[in-house]
């Protein structure tokens, strides 16, 4: 069974994005920048160390799923992507650490966990990134502009709707296989 883990979120993303690390990797990578930078370009882009991945939006809940693999993912199943993109890095503790640019770590279900183990052994881990739901951050301008008069509460409704239509998929594998 080469898929040896799974794991969600369905969160809102501080300052639209979110980071992967190994949690021995705390504070400031010198590449972090050129990272982030790229990251608007390609969605996710990677460090040494660390791994960003920037939403299309900021305000409603996106939903991300980990997949941790001992072998060549399967491919992503019946969902539809509509953007594939590759990244490495190395986790020398093991773990891969999941945060809320400038929010802390989120809770993973199932057991709310801060973090996944990876397969016994490997360090330096391939990250596949799939992306639907892009288009979320056109219809939340959207009803922006529709609501802009309305009371607050109306307007929280109307973008509650769209929770978790912007979803990501990454499969975490070892390395040089994928």
């Amino acid at each position: 069974m080469p898929r040896i883990d799974r794991v969600t979120v369905q969160k809102l993303a501080a300052y639209g994005s979110f980071f992967l690390h190994d949690p021995s990797r705390a504070g400031e990578d010198p590449d972090d920048a050129v990272a982030v930078a790229a990251s608007r370009e390609a969605i996710i882009a990677a460090t040494e160390h660390r791994a960003y991945l920037r939403t299309a939006q900021r305000a409603v809940a996106v939903h991300l799923a980990l997949e941790v693999w001992d072998e060549e993912p399967a491919g992503p199943g019946a969902e539809s992507w509509e953007e594939r993109h590759d990244v490495t890095l190395t986790c020398p503790t093991g773990r891969l650490l999941v945060e809320n640019t400038g929010d802390g770590p989120v809770a993973l279900e199932p057991g709310g966990r801060r973090d996944i183990s990876l397969p016994p052994g490997v360090v330096d881990v391939a990250l596949r990134l799939y992306a639907r739901g892009l288009d979320t951050a056109e219809e939340v301008d959207r009803i922006h502009q529709e609501q802009l008069t309305a009371p607050f509460e109306q307007l929280r409704a109307h973008l509650q709707l769209l929770a978790g239509r912007e979803r990501y998929l990454i499969q975490v594998s070892p390395a040089g296989i994928v």
